[in-house]
């Protein structure tokens, strides 16, 4: 578990419940939306060690891997960070992602991920993916690429 006293925009730290039972009980507000919105800012902390994830279906990678014909593995994405999260839609580039068709790995592939994080929480076909190595797991979502 990671720990910070405050966050990047001087937001005090505190323990903060976002979902529970799959709804939105706490959304994530830094200053500029608490403000209009006359709510308490939300601590985000600036790593996703700082999170606690309570999960529902998790799945190994090689189970992720049969989840579809055409499946890209993206490990990181290049400006994140810079994503409006309040209204959570987001494109994103992935330079590095790896191509599996069929289980049988085809080599890297740079691609775009577009989509609404807050559409991506409600999909049924969510899911968790954990990899070895990694504290925090992995997202299974089925999104739009370019």
């Amino acid at each position: 578990m990671g720990s910070y006293r405050f966050t990047d925009e001087g937001v005090v730290a505190r323990d903060v419940t976002f979902v529970e039972e799959g709804r939105l009980v706490t959304p994530s507000l830094g200053w500029k939306y608490a403000r209009r919105l006359d709510m308490r800012p939300a601590p985000l902390p600036g790593a996703f060690e700082g999170f606690d994830f309570s999960l529902g279906t998790v799945l190994t990678r090689e189970e992720a891997l049969r989840t579809a014909p055409r499946v890209v593995v993206v490990h990181s994405t290049m400006g994140l960070h810079t994503q409006d999260a309040v209204r959570a839609e987001y494109s994103v580039l992935a330079p590095q992602g790896v191509l599996h068709e069929d289980g049988v790995s085809r080599g890297r592939v740079g691609c775009t991920l577009n989509g609404s994080f807050f559409a991506d929480l409600a999909s049924p076909d969510l899911a968790f993916v954990r990899f070895e190595g990694f504290k925090s797991p992995g997202l299974l979502l089925q999104v739009e690429l370019s």
